[in-house]
């Protein structure tokens, strides 16, 4: 009996062992495998992050003046096919209107439509007008991003690369022109440019007054080694004033340039209204002599709608 005890104790014990054995290698073995997981997640991480940080022993392309005729110039304006057939759309069904209420004559108005192409030139300085005043506004936001993050401490290299992270968050799903120069801005700055030359290419390229205003002050203050904290704040302040009486005349101005196209379109309906309601009484304009006088009348028109353009137009 007592050998059949020991036995039992005995074989116990050794299955004890087993078992404990048998845990300690699933243990081993589970360590092994989180610890092989790790080490594969922050492999992953750093692949990931020398590939968005670009790290200086990566390779890269060297930045150069001869890249920047592929850069934009924001002085000149490159149509869509959208924005050219709503350009072209809306010129030729403006002079057909103006054609036939002057002469009464459908076909006379399409074979002048071709002219259309011609004031193309028109909607383009809208669009790069247009465009700079976006630029100025994003420029107000990237000035006050700068002030913040020099105010806390950083560098300036450091505050162009925040600074872009900041206008994302601002200009979330939208195609903001600023955003994609403060990326070209910050890979020049890792190319090893310095950040006086990249910015004054950024001008270069903007035409933008502000922003040649505000690089003409960060590259005196960084030669002569004042205080760049206060030197940004006041230029930044100076510069966003500016940028927002800017826009506040450009808002004044809109209701006037509205009034402008009213008291244009005003001639050619009163003609047309004349035409439709009383055929007789403009029928002797329906002659050699009246399309004479009808085409005087036609460009003393555009003489003053050209003036009146100029006095209602304001580049700031």
């Amino acid at each position: 009996m007592d050998n059949h005890n020991l036995a039992a104790d005995r074989y116990a014990k050794q299955r004890k062992t087993n078992v404990s054995l048998r845990h300690e290698q699933a243990f081993a073995q589970l360590s092994s495998a989180e610890e092989k997981n790790r080490q594969a997640k922050q492999q992953h991480w750093l692949h990931r992050n020398r590939q968005a940080k670009q790290l200086p022993h990566m390779p890269r392309e060297p930045t150069n003046d001869a890249s920047l005729h592929k850069l934009i110039n924001y002085d000149h304006y490159i149509m869509t096919r959208t924005e050219l057939a709503q350009s072209i759309g809306l010129w030729s069904m403006l002079i057909i209107l103006i054609t036939y209420s002057l002469y009464q004559s459908w076909l006379l108005s399409l074979l002048i439509t071709p002219f259309s192409y011609f004031m193309l030139s028109f909607d383009k300085k809208r669009l790069i007008h247009k465009r700079k005043l976006r630029m100025k506004l994003q420029l107000k936001d990237i000035l006050m991003s700068l002030v913040s993050s020099l105010a806390v401490g950083r560098s300036l290299e450091n505050c162009f690369a925040v600074a872009s992270d900041d206008m994302a968050m601002l200009y979330p799903h939208t195609n903001v022109e600023l955003i994609a120069e403060l990326a070209i801005i910050n890979q020049r700055i890792r190319n090893g440019e310095t950040i006086e030359q990249s910015l004054h290419k950024l001008a270069e390229r903007a035409y933008i007054e502000e922003l040649t205003q505000f690089v003409d002050a960060l590259q005196t203050c960084k030669r002569s080694g004042g205080d760049l904290l206060s030197v940004m704040r006041r230029t930044a302040s100076m510069l966003s004033d500016q940028i927002s009486i800017d826009n506040e005349i450009q808002v004044l101005l809109a209701q006037k340039k509205l009034e402008g196209r009213m008291m244009m379109a005003a001639p050619f309906a009163l003609i047309q209204f004349l035409h439709t309601m009383s055929p007789d009484y403009m029928s002797a304009l329906n002659s050699g002599i009246g399309y004479v006088l009808l085409t005087l009348v036609l460009l003393f028109l555009l003489v003053l709608f050209w003036v009146m353009d100029k006095l209602t137009t304001i580049r700031l």
